[in-house]
């Protein structure tokens, strides 16, 4: 299929945020794996912060891909 200029930089930039969600994706999962761990306050401080950021970065990443 041949693709007009702009309709291929909107399949790689849809890629690219596709891309983005499963990488964060494995983040989300190494800081499920570190809040099991034996963790101070401030440490489990840390990962909530962490935890939250990276959930509303994929909320709004999922956004764009539901919009494209």
């Amino acid at each position: 299929k041949n693709l007009k200029l702009p309709d291929l930089r909107l399949l790689v930039w849809w890629k690219n945020v596709y891309d983005s969600v499963h990488r964060l994706n494995g983040i989300i999962g190494m800081i499920e794996l570190l809040a099991d761990s034996t963790l101070d306050d401030e440490q489990q401080s840390w990962i909530t912060t962490m935890r939250k950021s990276s959930e509303t970065l994929l909320n709004i990443l999922n956004d764009i891909l539901d919009l494209s």
